[in-house]
């Protein structure tokens, strides 16, 4: 009954009916350990894949940010990596980012070719790029994206990871006092199957949205009674 009960609100729950991208996905963007200036990149690069084409592997991404450099609204400048937006080599966003990412059989860097933005005067700016890096889907996950500015700086970061893992994660419905009462009057009869009640707030970053959850159990009678016992006592 139970388990019938969870798959309702599993394939209920609501607040993510919009699809996520295909392929990999880079947001919740942070400035760049090192960098002290006002720039505040947002946003999120989205559909992150591989394939092959030329007989090398070919990084595909789409773009789409805010709180860029305003000095790139007319392309990039002469310094290197200038307006650019770039995967490198590092995993971590609290730490040096590292080189460029291209891997195996691309054995120059790609990267210093125009692979760069261009912004409103707002500071807004997206666009797709595809170049060969050599690199499979599974070697570009856990890798940084790295914004720069005008002047060739690193101004912002985000980690690169599969949203998919993060949407099914969205999905579970979590313990709240609300939701173990709905499972404790559904088990007694009293109702049917509703809606559980979302824990996250709207706006939140795939990755918010993790950090979220994790601090709810999953939602189930077992862990109910452990939290609730006089509901189910």
């Amino acid at each position: 009954m139970v388990g019938m009960m969870l798959a309702t609100f599993v394939a209920t729950v609501h607040g993510y009916a919009t699809p996520l991208s295909e392929g990999l996905i880079a947001d919740g963007f942070v400035k760049y350990y090192n960098y002290a200036g006002s720039l505040a990149v947002s946003g999120v690069v989205s559909n992150i894949k591989t394939s092959v084409e030329g007989g090398l592997l070919n990084t595909y991404y789409d773009y789409s940010l805010t709180g860029v450099d305003t000095a790139c609204n007319t392309g990039a400048g002469v310094a290197a990596n200038s307006c650019g937006i770039h995967i490198h080599a590092g995993v971590s966003c609290t730490e040096d980012a590292g080189a460029h990412f291209y891997v195996n059989a691309v054995t120059t860097d790609p990267w210093t070719i125009d692979y760069s933005y261009t912004s409103t005067v707002g500071g807004a700016t997206s666009g797709h790029f595809k170049l060969a890096t050599g690199a499979t889907t599974y070697q570009t996950h856990a890798r940084t994206f790295i914004v720069h500015a005008y002047d060739g700086s690193r101004i912002a970061c985000a980690t690169i990871g599969d949203p998919i893992h993060l949407e099914k994660l969205s999905a579970i419905p979590r313990v709240t006092k609300d939701n173990c009462h709905n499972i404790h009057a559904i088990m007694k009869g009293e109702r049917k199957a509703v809606y559980p009640i979302d824990v996250t707030k709207p706006g939140e970053s795939n990755h918010q949205v993790a950090d979220t959850l994790k601090k709810f159990p999953i939602l189930n009678d077992h862990n109910c009674a452990l939290l609730f016992p006089k509901l189910f006592g």
